[in-house]
């Protein structure tokens, strides 16, 4: 497999880890599972830097540069 093709694979998994990351951001936040304020700031961080890591990611493998190999 190309490493074009590792990229974007892994563009689709961090996606879909902040997808999940932000369902337990709306679950911590209504009061279903416990934590406060400050739990719920640290996991939208979390959420910003998986869904930037995928944009950026995507966007590479979409041009078809590897960040990888030179």
């Amino acid at each position: 497999m190309s490493d074009i093709n590792i990229q974007a694979l892994a563009a689709l998994f961090s996606f879909l880890v902040a997808l999940g990351l932000a369902r337990l951001v709306a679950l911590v936040h209504r009061g279903a599972l416990p934590g406060g304020a400050p739990w719920v700031a640290y996991l939208r961080g979390l959420v910003g830097f998986f869904f930037t890591g995928a944009l950026v990611l995507g966007f590479y493998s979409l041009a078809g540069v590897s960040l990888w190999r030179s």
